[in-house]
């Protein structure tokens, strides 16, 4: 039997073996938050800069590598028990007790272990993923800005004072021209504040403060081609595929993880006040008798794993066909709206020169001026939804392929 000092000494040593990570307190609150935002340098940015930035900065892609951090990938062999027995204020039995097949590396240890790891593999491809979609969502707003910057002025100029003056028009007729006026006005005050729009979008993505002043250049050497991937193609490009395969994995791995789980475990213990010539003192055995039907969920749950692989990729298949009937749709308005402002700027023009020639001529460009404003709120409208499903049809391809992402990390 172990001397009263030496098996407290045992026993404190055990306690003091479990406090290996210490806590590192930290104060967060909203305002905290809010101040970690700090804008981006002014300037322009170029498209790939951007998506390194976003990989680098977005706190949510952030929050994706910290849970694929957080997961045990070596879990260990379980709980090593000491426990020590006090009998009329005097120290008397000294007992360790552990899993002796986990110790050994047997028994459903490995299983889990191989469990873990795939869950690890399921986040990493979570955040491959969701990397992905927000730099799919920042070519978006770099479509839709530069898609903007790029129309014609939607205000139609006309003079009115000096119709005015000279009498030329009547009052309605005058009414209706500044009417016009103030409608184009109003249409480019939209087109600004959605550019601005586009930025601020641009400046959360790579996770800047609102009010970084940022100017997205470089767009058209990054903008990716569409082509029809087969089957097997669009499977290994998307990354929503690859994370519904890892999540099926994980499941398979549970579910072998609760099989091995039915099996009983060996527990081995050494006492301090019994014959120290026998190496094992206590041999015990822990029967799970939930166990089964534990293996029989985790069985349903890798089927249901299955199916919604099975769909994914269906969805895939479809999504990506979906997608390039819009973008057909979404060309064939927009080339409309196009035609139509080239019509409204040929026909003002003709009553432009018409006005020359005669003076009471000002209520015709004031109609055909309000087409012209028309057709550029129509041309805008079809340029940010031809701009978004562009970006759509790539991304339905399976673009941005995981090597850009890769590339920006």
């Amino acid at each position: 039997m172990l001397p009263a000092p030496s098996r407290s000494l045992a026993l404190l040593a055990f306690l003091l073996l479990g406090a290996c990570v210490t806590h590192d307190p930290q104060v967060v609150t909203i305002d905290t938050a809010a101040e970690s935002f700090e804008p981006h340098p002014d300037g322009p940015l170029a498209f790939e800069e951007a998506v390194r930035v976003l990989v680098a900065r977005n706190p949510e892609l952030r929050a994706t590598r910290a849970r694929i951090d957080a997961v045990n990938i070596n879990p260990g062999p379980g709980t090593v028990r000491a426990t020590q027995q006090v009998m009329d204020g005097r120290a008397t039995e000294l007992m360790v007790q552990t899993d002796l097949l986990a110790l050994l590396g047997l028994g459903p240890r490995r299983a889990e272990t191989a469990w873990a790891r795939a869950v690890r593999d399921e986040r990493l491809r979570e955040h491959h993923q969701r990397a992905r979609d927000l730099v799919a969502d920042l070519a978006a707003a770099y479509a839709v800005e530069q898609a903007l910057s790029a129309l014609p002025s939607p205000k139609v100029e006309i003079d009115i004072d000096a119709f005015e003056q000279a009498g030329l028009a009547s009052d309605s007729v005058l009414s209706a021209a500044r009417g016009l006026q103030a409608e184009g006005a109003a249409e480019a005050r939209v087109i600004s504040a959605r550019v601005a729009d586009a930025r601020r979008e641009i400046a959360r993505l790579i996770g800047a403060a609102p009010t970084s002043t940022i100017l997205p250049v470089e767009w058209d050497a990054a903008t990716p081609a569409i082509e029809t991937p087969d089957r097997r193609q669009l499977i290994l490009a998307r990354g929503d595929l690859q994370t519904l395969m890892a999540a099926w994995h994980r499941a398979d791995l549970g579910f072998k993880y609760e099989v091995e789980r039915q099996f009983p475990t060996v527990v081995a213990g050494l006492g301090g006040n019994l014959d120290l010539n026998a190496p094992m003192q206590l041999i015990g055995v822990h029967l799970p008798l939930d166990a089964p039907a534990r293996a029989k969920a985790a069985r349903h749950a890798r089927e249901a794993a299955f199916y919604d692989l099975e769909s994914g990729v269906l969805a895939a298949l479809h999504d990506a066909e979906s997608a390039l009937f819009e973008l057909e749709a979404a060309r064939a308005r927009h080339d409309a709206a196009r035609a139509r402002v080239q019509a409204a700027d040929d026909l003002l023009a003709a009553e432009r020169a018409h006005l020359q020639t005669d003076p009471e001529g000002l209520g015709r460009v004031v109609f055909v001026g309000g087409r012209r404003v028309d057709a550029a709120r129509m041309l805008r409208e079809t340029s940010v939804a031809h701009a978004r499903a562009y970006v759509g049809a790539a991304r339905a391809a399976g673009w941005p392929a995981p090597e850009l992402v890769e590339a920006a990390r």
